[in-house]
């Protein structure tokens, strides 16, 4: 009937998101919003500091979108799209800019034998696409390297129910390190 408990939490503010494990064919979904007590809650976070609340309500929308594409490599490398090394592994990194929830999390998807990659199941919105190779998911959670690197990401705007084939230039290990050590 749709209707959930979850009991036993500390007093704390708790943020709801949804998990896409295995959505098959029909694709998944993403949380449009949340109500506490018929009220929306604020960046979807759910306050318990004051005390149980009484009724929570999700709303989930099955109008995800998805992004999938290929990489160039930075002109030096004698073929454009040629693979990495094998000892690099390349990942690229979708950065939500301007979603309806907020949610700043990284997405990340891995390239195929032929150099492609897809993501599935996207919020629509606007997003930053990056390809990098040695990806540390701590890093790319931080502001400051965000705002930095900005410039060098690409714009890719997501809508629901749809796809948007994209070409994202492989970023060099060595200018993601420059703006690493500059926020250290």
């Amino acid at each position: 009937d749709g209707t959930f408990a979850i009991r036993d939490l500390t007093p704390d503010r708790y943020t709801i998101r949804i998990a896409n494990l295995d959505t098959g064919k029909d694709g998944g979904f993403y949380l449009k919003s949340v109500y506490v007590n018929g009220v929306e809650a604020v960046g979807r976070e759910i306050d318990l500091t004051t005390g149980p609340v009484g009724d929570v309500e999700l709303i989930l929308s099955s109008a995800v979108g998805s992004v999938a594409g290929t990489v160039v490599w930075p002109e030096e490398r004698a073929e454009a799209h040629a693979a990495p090394e094998p000892a690099a592994e390349l990942t690229v990194v979708m950065i939500p800019e301007k979603v309806p929830s907020g949610d700043t999390r990284p997405v990340e998807a891995y390239l195929d034998r032929d150099g492609r990659f897809q993501v599935t199941d996207l919020e629509p919105g606007t997003y930053r696409a990056f390809a990098v190779t040695h990806y540390n998911i701590g890093l790319w959670q931080n502001a400051e390297f965000l705002r930095q690197m900005a410039d060098r990401g690409m714009a890719v705007e997501v809508a629901g129910r749809s796809g948007a084939p994209i070409e994202v230039q492989a970023l060099r290990a060595a200018d993601v390190r420059q703006v690493e050590e500059r926020i250290e």
